[in-house]
């Protein structure tokens, strides 16, 4: 497996961890994010604020459910499944518009979650690993794999002879 598909399936991990870390924190409650407080870093505003949780489910368990998904699609297995490419593609690609939007709700917070940035940080890193270990998946012209039909010579002996109607055919020369 070459540099780019590793570097993607290690990302992959970076997030679960990142993730699985955030979604702790969000399930026990804990107030001890190892973040500073100090006005626009303020994990603990952006981890508890109303925005944090979509369709009743923490945007971090989201995010865990995401990274595994990736890991999946990353796998040495994976790669070499061509009808994943897309899928992957996607997924990584998904993963960045919704990172736009997650760092476009702290702004308007004002405050920053340095957690939350690393997996933003990943999350675009890992499209960037997706998009080059698999150009296939974004190449528009992929390259012919089908070779042009070779031009097929009959012998001499065998070529076809005009008929006229009114005339009999000579006979095919012996080959």
């Amino acid at each position: 497996m070459s540099t780019a598909p590793r570097a993607a399936l290690g990302l992959s991990g970076l997030g679960v961890a990142l993730s699985g870390y955030l979604s702790y924190e969000h399930a026990t409650g804990s107030r001890q994010l190892a973040c500073p407080a100090t006005g626009v870093v303020d994990c603990l505003r952006v981890t508890t604020s109303p925005q944090s949780v979509v369709l009743g489910v923490p945007v971090a368990v989201w995010g865990l459910l995401f990274f595994i998904g990736m890991a999946a699609l990353t796998l040495p297995a994976a790669w070499r499944r061509s009808g994943l490419r897309h899928l992957r593609t996607v997924g990584a690609v998904s993963g960045a518009v919704t990172v736009l939007y997650l760092v476009h709700v702290e702004l308007a917070q004002s405050a920053l979650c340095l957690w939350c940035t690393g997996v933003h940080v990943t999350a675009v890193a890992l499209l960037l690993a997706v998009l080059l270990a698999d150009p296939v998946a974004h190449d528009v012209h992929p390259p012919a794999t089908a070779r042009a039909p070779e031009e097929v010579r009959l012998p001499a002996c065998a070529s076809p002879v005009a008929t006229s109607s009114r005339a009999a055919s000579p006979p095919a020369p012996p080959c």
